[in-house]
Formats: structure tokens, C-alpha cells, sequence
């Protein structure tokens, strides 16, 4: 089941070789730990770059945008596979 929230997050990144990698995110009280990105995209809207990453903790997936210039995150989706959301 697909939840879309589009909140602000906290997130913790790795920057090596010119690339972000977000190694966990904060939200809603809970620290959420990346086990993988399996997808990153970029989209523009006017001067702002986004740039999408779908992330996986090896249960959920969820994808995390990084407006890159107000440098501010957004959990955008939750996917859940086989447990009921308690995300709403």
C-alpha cells in the first residue's frame, strides 16, 4: 500500500564522489535506517532542481526528495508490503 505524505524530514547523508547518499531519516520521532537507495532521479521545476531518492530499510520503501536550493527533505511516500498503515 502506497501512503503520500510529503513531510519534512531530518536526514543523515554521505557525500563521496560528487554523489548524496541518505544513510537515515528522522520522522515522526522514529530514526529510520537505510539499508539500500534501489532508485535516484532528478526533476526541475523552474530554478529548483529535486532530486528523488527511493529507499529502502529492507521492509518499507519510501522516497525521500532533497529540494536542492532550499536544501530542506521531504519524506514524499511510504510503501508498505505486508503490514496494514499506520502511517494516516
Amino acid at each position: 500500500m502506497v501512503t503520500e505524505l510529503n513531510e519534512p524530514v531530518e536526514v543523515e547523508v554521505l557525500f563521496s564522489d560528487g554523489k548524496v547518499r541518505p544513510l537515515w531519516f528522522r520522522w515522526r520521532g522514529r530514526k529510520i535506517e537505510v539499508r539500500e537507495t534501489t532508485f535516484v532521479w532528478r526533476h526541475t521545476e523552474g530554478i529548483s532542481t529535486f532530486a528523488h531518492f527511493a529507499v529502502t530499510d529492507g521492509v518499507d520503501t519510501y522516497e525521500l526528495i532533497l529540494d536542492s536550493r532550499r536544501f530542506a527533505w521531504t519524506l514524499s511516500k511510504v510503501e508498505t508490503v505486508w503490514k496494514k498503515s499506520s502511517f494516516t
